[in-house]
């Protein structure tokens, strides 16, 4: 789209020029331009890694600063182990759950005096059992 600068009267030029050197002095404060790079590069970060955290069942927000923190290999490592100990545990507990244990009871007596008894019985009666 073309403007003819011709056309517009002197009040719309000085609210074009006062954008546009509005413009140029924000740019200038490299400083707040810093700022917002890095709080944008860091809201990036946020939305990556929350939706890698969410698909091994965290929440970022309950531990930001830590998830935050790591850097780019070390947050993969973190995460694949992660997902690795949940796949296994998965199927330990699917293992568990499929095995059958029989009951521990005994058919047998065993109680003490009982035992005991019939040890000295023996005794006298020469076994050695």
């Amino acid at each position: 789209m073309l403007i003819n600068l011709k056309e517009l009267s002197t009040p719309q030029l000085k609210a074009i020029r006062q954008v546009l050197v509005g413009g140029s002095l924000a740019t200038a404060d490299s400083s707040e331009v810093k700022r917002l790079r890095k709080e944008n590069a860091q809201l990036k970060k946020i939305e990556q890694r929350r939706s890698v955290i969410a698909e091994i069942g965290l929440d970022l927000d309950d531990d930001r600063n830590y998830w935050l923190g790591l850097d780019d290999s070390t947050f993969k490592f973190v995460v694949g182990k992660m997902a690795e100990l949940q796949k296994e545990v998965a199927l330990s507990e699917r293992t568990f759950n499929s095995i059958k244990v029989p009951a521990l009871t005994s058919t047998i007596n065993l109680d003490p005096v009982v035992i005991v008894r019939e040890g000295l019985r023996n005794r006298r009666n020469g076994h050695s059992d």
